[in-house]
Order: C-alpha cells, then sequence, then structure tokens
C-alpha cells in the first residue's frame, strides 16, 4: 500500500464537518492509500478531544 500526506487543513476540517466532502473524500483515500501526519497534528487534535 502506497503512503499518502495527508494535509493539516484537510483533517481538520473533516474532523470539524464528518459528513462534509472533504470527510469522504478523506475516507475514500484511505481505502487506496495509507494516510500520514504530522506527529504536532496528532498532539493538537488530542489536546483539544474533551
Amino acid at each position: 500500500m502506497k503512503d499518502l500526506v495527508i494535509d493539516t487543513n484537510k483533517l481538520i476540517s473533516a474532523l470539524i464537518s464528518p459528513n462534509g466532502r472533504t470527510a469522504e473524500k478523506i475516507i475514500e483515500l484511505s481505502n487506496q492509500f495509507r494516510l500520514n501526519a504530522c506527529h504536532f497534528l496528532y498532539i493538537e487534535i488530542f489536546s483539544y478531544k474533551d
């Protein structure tokens, strides 16, 4: 499976609007690629999860 680096803004957009076009496209791509993001993105997402 090929790797694909996901843009931080696109992932945040998908999290804000999980039923939107961006989220749909990310889900579609995740079936074809292994999605990768920078470590700081995970820190940012999980710091606001509560």
